[in-house]
C-alpha cells in the first residue's frame, strides 16, 4: 500500500491578521488535509503570534516560525521550504496570506500530482483565480515560459476561454503558475532547485523562482484546483515607491540571468524604460524618476543593500 504524502502548507504573512485568519481557516477545512499548516511570521506585530496561539489552541495541526526579521515573501518561502524539509515533509503547499484556496484545493492538486509518473520533478500550481471578478485569472498563464534566447513572444492568458484547444493536457496547463499562491513543491525538487532568494525580497521573487523550477523539473498549473486572489490590477493600484522599486530592480536582474543576450536585453530594457518614464511624465513625480533611476542602476551593479523604504 502506498504511503501517505506527508505534506505541509505554509501561509507568509506580515501585519495582516484578518487575511492570515482566514487563510488558516480555509486551509485548515481543506477536505483533503495537511499534515501540518505552518505560519511564517514576518516579524509582525504581538497580535500575529496571539492570533495563531488562538488556532493553535483549536488545531494541533497549526505550526508557528517568526523569521525576526522582515525577510520579504522570497525570504518568508525561504524559511517556510526550509522548515517543510528539515521536519521530514514530502512536500509543501505554500501561499502567501491573502490567498483564498477552495475547499478541495489540495485534494486536487494532490491527485494530478500522484498521477504523474516522474512526480517528484513536479511542481505543480493551483489555478488563480480574481477574487473580485471569477472569469478572470488573477495574474494569467505564461505560454510559456523559455530559458535562453526566447523563440518567439510570450502569450499572457486571462481567461481559460483564451486558452488553445489542446494546450490542456490531463488537467495541467504545462509551463507556467503562479508561483507562492497555492504551489505545491516535492521537497525532491526543492533539493535541486534549492530555496527562493531572499535578496529579491517581493516583486519577482516568484518568477526567478518559476524559472529555477523549470531548470530542474517542471511546472505546471492544475486547472480543476483552485485558489482566489486579488487580481493584478488591484495589487498594482497606489503602489507604494519601495514596490516600484522591487518590481523594476528585479525584473532587471532576472532578465539579464536567465535572458542573457544582447539580443533579447536590449530591446526588453527599452520598452521597461518607456514604461516607465511613460508613467513617470503622466504623473508628473519626480520621486518615481528618482526611484526607477536607482532600482535599474541597483541591478545593473547587482546592488542588495539600498533600503527601498527609506526612499522618498
Amino acid at each position: 500500500m502506498e504511503t501517505r504524502t506527508k505534506v505541509l502548507a505554509a501561509i507568509v504573512t506580515r501585519n495582516r491578521p484578518r487575511l492570515l485568519d482566514n487563510a488558516i481557516r480555509l486551509l485548515c477545512d481543506q477536505t483533503r488535509p495537511p499534515e501540518g499548516v505552518l505560519v511564517v511570521d514576518n516579524d509582525s506585530a504581538p497580535d500575529t503570534a496571539a492570533l495563531v496561539e488562538q488556532w493553535r489552541a483549536r488545531n494541533p495541526l497549526v505550526r508557528y516560525l517568526n523569521t525576526g526579521r522582515n525577510a520579504g515573501s522570497g525570504g518568508g518561502q525561504m524559511e517556510a521550504m526550509k522548515y517543510a524539509v528539515e521536519q521530514g515533509f514530502d512536500a509543501i503547499y505554500t501561499m502567501d496570506d491573502d490567498c483564498e484556496p477552495e475547499a478541495d484545493a489540495l485534494e486536487k492538486i494532490l491527485a494530478a500530482w500522484e498521477l504523474l509518473p516522474d512526480r517528484d520533478q513536479w511542481a505543480l500550481n493551483s489555478l488563480v483565480i480574481d477574487v473580485a471578478n471569477p472569469d478572470l485569472m488573477s495574474f494569467g498563464l505564461v505560454d510559456k515560459y523559455k530559458i535562453g534566447t526566447a523563440a518567439r513572444p510570450s502569450i499572457l492568458y486571462r481567461r481559460l476561454s483564451e486558452i488553445p484547444a489542446g494546450r490542456i493536457m490531463g488537467g495541467l496547463f504545462d509551463g507556467s503558475g503562479c508561483l507562492f499562491n497555492g504551489s505545491f513543491i516535492p521537497v525532491a525538487l526543492i533539493l535541486r532547485a534549492k530555496y527562493p532568494r531572499e535578496d529579491l525580497f517581493i516583486r519577482g521573487d516568484e518568477g526567478e523562482y518559476a524559472f529555477r523550477l523549470i531548470a530542474h523539473g517542471h511546472l505546471a498549473t492544475v486547472i480543476a484546483s483552485r485558489v482566489r486572489h486579488p487580481g493584478a490590477e488591484a495589487a498594482s493600484k497606489d503602489m507604494a515607491l519601495w514596490k516600484h522599486y522591487y518590481s523594476v530592480r528585479n525584473s532587471v536582474i532576472i532578465h539579464r540571468l536567465y535572458f542573457p543576450s544582447l539580443r533579447t536585453s536590449l530591446p526588453y530594457l527599452a520598452v521597461r524604460a518607456l514604461k516607465h518614464w511613460l508613467l513617470v511624465i503622466l504623473r508628473r513625480d519626480p520621486r518615481m524618476n528618482q526611484t526607477l533611476a536607482l532600482a535599474v542602476f541597483d541591478a545593473l551593479r547587482e546592488n542588495f543593500d539600498r533600503d527601498a523604504f527609506a526612499l522618498k
